[in-house]
């Protein structure tokens, strides 16, 4: 059988999309321009979007009834999923680039102090929970781990203290994405090699995924993986074997852009895109 990437529907936002995270059917994304929006492709439902700075987003994360966002300037806002109203702000004093939510922390990659950890209950200070001189470009969590991607390409993954830290088989270059599933941690970035560890930090796998830069990954449940890459690609893959299943290039008037952020729609097997040309499209998995 062979797997097709159907697009769907498609919406102009007007800027660079930076960021995607998916809660329930909705879909949260994140502009060059500082705003960040939120659509529901099923109900095609227009989308609806704040603009909160003129700093880009770069990262966003969901979880429960939240939406955490983090722009280039470090600027954090914690938002009711539903309404978009305000629950947390924070201010960290460097650029960030990552940024990860539990229903009682976040985390964030703070610049050249690594690892800053925020409680959102306020009963106790931001803490630099890893201190590394470098910056940490993607985080991923799940249970009580932390899942971190860094910009000497080093994979760490470490408990909510920053203790008891593993170190994975590194990239050649920095490590844009982090993503975990049950019992596989994915990473991928400019070398644009995608690598498979099990949880206990062997490598199952690795491969040469894409021509440029892998900006982003997303696992479905059922064994399936996205990715968004600089070479302009889409592509869908088995895990942890990483077979290739279906590649897409989205184009705009037939001129074809960056891709940078993708998120599986919760409950559907439906994908979301976005990438320079400020398009947010929406993708079907079809079976031949």
């Amino acid at each position: 059988m062979a797997l097709n990437l159907i697009q769907n529907d498609s919406v102009k936002c007007g800027s660079a999309i930076y960021a995607l995270t998916a809660l329930d059917d909705s879909v949260y994304f994140g502009l060059g321009s500082g705003a960040i929006g939120k659509w529901k492709p099923a109900g095609r439902i227009p989308p609806v979007g704040i603009s909160i700075g003129k700093s880009p987003i770069f990262g966003l994360s969901a979880t429960g009834q939240s939406v955490a966002s983090l722009a280039q300037d470090g600027e954090i806002v914690l938002r009711d999923a539903g309404s978009l109203e305000i629950l947390f702000h924070a201010q960290t004093d460097m650029p960030c680039h990552s940024i990860a939510l539990t229903p009682y922390f976040l985390f964030a990659g703070a610049g050249n102090h690594g690892i800053r950890k925020f409680d959102l209950s306020g009963q106790t200070a931001p803490q630099d929970i890893l201190s590394r001189k470098i910056n940490a470009r993607a985080i991923a969590v799940d249970d009580e781990l932390i899942f971190t991607g860094w910009g000497d390409g080093a994979v760490i993954q470490m408990d909510f203290f920053g203790e008891n830290p593993t170190h994975h088989t590194p990239h050649q270059g920095t490590v844009f994405t982090v993503a975990k599933t049950g019992d596989y941690l994915i990473s991928g970035g400019k070398d644009a090699v995608l690598k498979v560890h099990s949880a206990g930090g062997k490598l199952l796998k690795e491969q040469a995924a894409h021509l440029g830069t892998i900006n982003s990954v997303a696992v479905l449940d059922d064994g399936l993986m996205a990715t968004a890459s600089r070479d302009k690609s889409l592509k869908i893959w088995t895990l942890p074997d990483l077979r290739l299943l279906a590649k897409a290039i989205p184009a705009v008037n037939e001129r074809s852009h960056s891709q940078n952020a993708v998120c599986w729609l919760s409950g559907a097997q439906m994908l979301i895109s976005g990438g320079d040309d400020g398009v947010l499209r929406s993708w079907t998995l079809l079976w031949d």
